[in-house]
């Protein structure tokens, strides 16, 4: 994932960040996506961030969609995180821990698996 990658639409930015949303790769764009109506901001190939999500999102309005995914969705059973910058409208997706494969992940000595409360 990252660039512009085609399944998340060639003429937008896509953010990658990993685990402490330190780093991220950003590719360059045409368009700021914060300047476009809404129907615009929202990925093209919303569908399958919609399909992988692991809640049901609100699709009764492209309003509620919008908000949902600015606020993210986790994906793929918690192992992935998407939402929509405020700011930029960049694509951005958060690659967490558990879906990772992390040598010795399971060794106390190695790896602490710590959990936080995300803010609402």
């Amino acid at each position: 994932m990252g660039g512009t990658a085609s399944k998340f639409g060639a003429s937008r930015k896509t953010k990658v960040v990993t685990g402490n949303a330190k780093k991220s790769l950003v590719a360059e764009s045409k368009i700021v996506a914060a300047d476009l109506p809404i129907e615009s901001s929202i990925s093209h190939n919303y569908e399958d961030i919609i399909k992988n999500a692991d809640t049901p999102l609100d699709q009764s309005s492209k309003e509620k969609l919008y908000d949902q995914l600015h606020s993210g969705v986790y994906l793929n059973k918690k192992r992935q995180k998407y939402w929509i910058e405020e700011d930029s409208g960049l694509n951005c997706f958060m690659l967490l821990p558990r879906g990772l494969t992390i040598i010795w992940g399971e060794d106390e000595q190695y790896w602490t698996w710590r959990t936080f409360e995300e803010p609402e």
